[in-house]
């Protein structure tokens, strides 16, 4: 090393090369140890860098060794170091031996194991990336357990695994660096085998068939055993199935057999068993037929016919089962008793017959019967009269004796008259209103019948009333008065009332003879009415309905007199002089509400002031008057008393001749709209030939009856007439229909 002296000042020297450079390779990179140079210079080196060779990736620091960081694996690389003083840099020393850089492997990919027999084969794909170096083995790792199995490639077998155990697999790649991280875990699998045999086969011959009992073997391979199949030696017979014993079927009699088992998992068949013992299937007798079982207390007697086929071996014995409780009896014949038995259960039974080959079948079941004892006695008998007869109610007993009560008889005293049902009460029936009785009641099961119960205290029976008769309504204002004609019978009992009902609505009127008032009635609706009579039995049926009769409201006339709202049959207040609902009936002068006044066809003529039908009459001859001979009094008022066939309500009466002239007089025009326009709202209702019966002039005319009788004509009687230009009073044939509208008396 050379100093300068320059100006009497020594000068700055450069470093000698560091020597001995050595490069060891790691994952993407090198880390270089060196030697110091011999020589600083004369100035302290401040550092060392070392390049590589390619990329010339540098590394600095104050000693060795220096790592060089961000190689490329698997290229191979020389290194050379330079030292550094305050002069600079040295020459850079000689290159390293060339390394390579390399790390470990990528993990092996897609894990699939399979399982075997205590072993499993694992498939996998090898790493993306062999970390620079080449992979040199592989390594399966079992989860639990740690077994491990290797190789150069997949698959790869790992052995010593238990059978039954359920195990996971992981796979590292290894190469010169070292092993990959392990690959995501394979999907669990189960190493298993073939069962074992099972053991210790017993055949017990039956009718042509065999049942081999079997021990399950020691090993199930580590699988499920799914079942077991028994086959036969001779004839290869099989039967299968998930258990001991198996039996085996369609066998010939006097044959000898073995039989061997196998067991099966789900990786296949065991190895079979030893054989069984040899048997000779034989025929059982066929079974018992006709089973008949008689209840007893707790026991029941089975009845029943032998097999026809006693299997070529001599019946031995029967025995019989009863369902439920399994109780038997056994004998040599029928009947056999089954005890034991509780009461109040029903039982059916069942018989087997036994020879040296063992059982038939069972008998089909006999019918069920129940043992039982007889009830004990109803208690609390209590009698409730009624007509002719008596409910008896009554406590069940406490006792059923074992067996379902079937019914219950009550019995009368006197009489002896009985009435039998499932359930309180009883009615006895024919029994004579007015006696007195007293009742007992006996339960009944299939063991017989209890004793009686206390006597009930004593009844007499009695009944309703009979229905009223001959309702007759009258209607008046929003209501209507009902006669009617008191029951034939009454039951047995004081009538104590009576109730008369309206149809529609209800509404009801209540007292204690004919007649009766039903208030509160819609003026615009037609009624009719029953009648029920009251005793203290009760109600009496419903009378028949009495005739429609439609209540009526009232109005004040000019003149200041009361007349009816409506005409007699009308079913509303006129809304016009042409509104149909306010016609109302045509009345033939005289004639009482006898239907003829409803707008029908008419027959013969009447000889009598009422006649004995509703028809409308048709005179075919003068005085053309419905009656023959006429009689001029029938609706005539004589001293302030009404004709006999007035047919307006009680306190009403047809208007007089003047009445209606006064009234007419009174209206703001002399015709039909002022009979329209007046209180009265009087309607053009027309009238009713008496020649041909015929509707006449509805909608154009009124005709209005008066009682008077006229004085010019005296075969006929006073009518007011009018129609759109006129009004009058004038006689008219008291065979024509006409109009009533009542005056108050």
């Amino acid at each position: 090393t050379w100093t300068n002296v320059v100006g009497g000042q020594a000068s700055l020297v450069l470093p000698d090369a560091p020597t001995n450079p050595v490069a060891t390779a790691g994952n993407a990179q090198a880390s270089v140890a060196f030697t110091p140079p011999v020589s600083d210079g004369g100035s302290t080196i401040t550092g060392y860098t070392v390049t590589s060779s390619p990329g010339s990736i540098t590394a600095t620091g104050a000693s060795s060794p220096l790592v060089v960081t961000g190689l490329t694996n698997g290229t191979a690389y020389t290194f050379s170091v330079v030292a550094t003083n305050a002069a600079g840099n040295s020459v850079a020393s000689a290159a390293s031996a060339a390394v390579t850089p390399r790390t470990v492997p990528g993990a092996p990919t897609s894990p699939v194991a399979t399982a075997g027999n205590a072993q499993a084969s694992v498939a996998f794909t090898a790493p993306a990336s062999t970390g620079g170096s080449v992979i040199t083995g592989y390594t399966v790792t079992s989860s639990p357990g740690s077994f491990t199995g290797t190789g150069v490639s997949s698959p790869l077998l790992v052995t010593g695994l238990s059978n039954g155990t359920a195990y996971t697999f992981t796979v590292l790649a290894t190469n010169a660096v070292g092993n990959s991280v392990a690959s995501t875990t394979s999907a669990a699998v189960t190493p298993i085998t073939v069962p074992g045999a099972p053991t210790s086969p017993v055949a017990t011959a039956g009718n042509a068939q065999v049942s081999v009992a079997f021990n399950a073997p020691t090993s199930t391979g580590g699988s499920v055993i799914t079942g077991y199949t028994v086959t036969s030696s001779p004839e290869n017979r099989t039967a299968t199935g998930a258990g001991s014993p198996l039996v085996v079927t369609g066998l010939t009699t006097n044959v000898s057999y073995t039989f061997t088992v196998v067991a099966t998992n789900a990786a296949g068949n065991s190895v079979a068993s030893s054989p069984s013992g040899a048997v000779i299937p034989r025929i059982v007798p066929g079974a018992p037929t006709s089973p008949v079982a008689t209840a007893g207390n707790a026991q029941a007697s089975v009845a029943f016919t032998a097999p026809a086929s006693d299997g070529g071996s001599a019946i031995t014995g029967y025995t019989v089962t009863s369902s439920p409780d399994n109780r038997t009896a056994t004998g040599v014949g029928s009947p056999l008793v089954v005890t034991g038995l509780t009461n109040g259960t029903a039982y059916t039974f069942t018989v087997v017959a036994t020879n040296a080959a063992g059982n038939s079948v069972a008998s089909s079941a006999s019918g069920s019967v129940t043992p039982g004892t007889v009830p004990g006695a109803p208690t609390s008998p209590v009698a409730t009269a009624g007509n002719a007869q008596a409910s008896i109610a009554f406590n069940t007993p406490a006792s059923t004796g074992g067996s379902t009560i079937t019914g219950y008889t009550a019995t009368s005293f006197p009489g002896g008259l009985t009435a039998t049902g499932s359930g309180s009460p009883l009615v006895v029936t024919g029994l004579s209103n007015g006696t007195a009785y007293t009742f007992t009641v006996v339960a009944t099961n299939s063991a017989g019948n209890s004793v009686a119960s206390a006597a009930s205290a004593a009844v007499t029976p009695r009944t309703v009333p009979g229905a009223p008769t001959n309702p007759v309504a009258s209607a008046g204002n929003a209501q209507a008065s009902v006669a009617f004609t008191a029951p034939a019978s009454t039951g047995g009992s004081t009538i104590t009332g009576y109730t008369v009902t309206s149809s529609p609505g209800g509404l009801t009127a209540s007292g204690s003879s004919s007649p009766l008032v039903v208030t509160g009635l819609a003026t615009n609706l037609s009624y009719t009415f029953t009648v029920v009579a009251t005793n203290a039995a009760g109600n009496s049926v419903a009378s028949a309905a009495s005739g429609a009769v439609s209540p009526f409201g009232v109005v004040t006339s000019t003149t200041g007199r009361t007349w009816m709202d409506r005409n007699l049959g009308a079913t509303q207040v006129a809304t016009s002089s042409t509104d149909a609902a306010a016609y109302g009936d045509l009345y033939q002068w005289g004639r009482g509400a006898d239907g003829h006044q409803i707008r029908t066809s008419a027959t013969t003529l009447s000889n009598s002031d009422q006649p004995v039908n509703g028809d409308f009459i048709r005179p075919q001859f003068f005085p053309f008057d419905w009656r023959n001979s006429p009689n001029e009094f029938l609706w005539k008022n004589v001293n302030g008393v009404n004709g006999v066939n007035d047919p307006c309500p009680s306190g009403y009466r047809i208007p007089t001749e003047l009445e209606w002239v006064t009234e007419s007089g009174s209206w703001g025009s002399n015709n039909a709209a002022g009979a329209f326009a007046s209180p009265l709202k009087l309607t053009m209702a027309g009238y009713r030939s008496y020649n041909t019966g015929g509707l006449t002039s509805v909608g154009t005319n009124g005709n209005y009856w008066s009682s008077t009788v006229s004085t010019s004509e005296p075969t006929k009687s006073i009518s007011l007439y009018f129609y759109s230009s006129n009004t009058s009073a004038q006689p008219d044939s008291r065979a024509v229909g006409n109009s009533v509208r009542c005056i108050r008396d």
